[in-house]
């Protein structure tokens, strides 16, 4: 499994505008949207699922990094974005630090098929994993086109 497989050009945003969560949230949605990855008739309910997960624990996880995700049974495969921001987001991270990168997980929430649910969380354990490293960090925070994030994903899963 690769990360950068499951990354669209589309879904992808340099340099978000938005200071708080929930316009983070809003943002990349919109996007999403707008790209016409996400539908539009799902939209809002896409926003609430992520903000009600948030409600339970923020996914800001530290050292400037956020992974919002949820679960749908209204979708039918994962949908993974990127974003970064330049001057941060205030977004009641684990170490109280502003958030400069950002994926955003959705994926299928299916009794009968667990498989994509399953597909989801491997995406989020890899990423969490990836993360961890802090050049690859800075690399994203400073990547300034949709070929550098995707650059910079294929390098560090394939080192």
């Amino acid at each position: 499994m690769k990360i950068v497989d499951y990354l669209k050009d589309d879904a992808i945003i340099i340099g978000l505008k938005s200071r708080s969560k929930k316009k983070v949230i809003e943002e990349i949605i919109t996007h999403l949207v707008r790209k016409k990855i996400v539908h539009p008739k799902l939209k809002k309910e896409m926003i609430k699922i992520i903000l009600k997960r948030e409600a339970l624990g923020s996914t800001g996880i530290g050292q400037g990094v956020a992974l919002p995700h949820a679960r749908s049974p209204k979708l039918k495969n994962v949908i993974l974005a990127f974003a970064n921001s330049k001057e941060g987001v205030e977004f009641n991270s684990l170490d109280n630090e502003p958030v400069f990168i950002f994926f955003l997980l959705l994926f299928p929430d299916s009794k009968k098929d667990l498989s994509k649910t399953h597909e989801g969380l491997e995406i989020l354990s890899k990423l969490a994993k990836l993360l961890k490293d802090r050049f690859f960090r800075k690399a994203l925070m400073e990547a300034r086109d949709v070929q550098d994030v995707k650059r910079i994903i294929e390098d560090e899963e394939s080192g």
